[in-house]
């Protein structure tokens, strides 16, 4: 997920999609807040959780890095 006001709105469009038995994730440098102390405190307590796999927060690169590996595991 990305967007702005991560402490509300990303964090709430992200847990829709676990509650429906979907993976989410949020992106953490497409994301923000209107308090940069309170986008990186969010990060932390979001990050921290246990419902990891089904909820994940990574940088843009990462996720860039994971399909890119899912697609070149598919095309083999």
């Amino acid at each position: 997920m990305s967007g702005i006001l991560k402490n509300v709105c990303v964090l709430r469009t992200a847990f829709d999609p676990i509650q429906n038995d979907f993976c989410s994730v949020i992106i953490s440098d497409a994301s923000a807040c209107h308090r940069s102390d309170i986008h990186e405190k969010t990060l932390q307590v979001y990050d921290r959780l246990v419902l990891a796999p089904l909820f994940r927060i990574l940088t843009s690169h990462e996720i860039i890095d994971e399909v890119s590996r899912i697609d070149s595991l598919s095309n083999r």
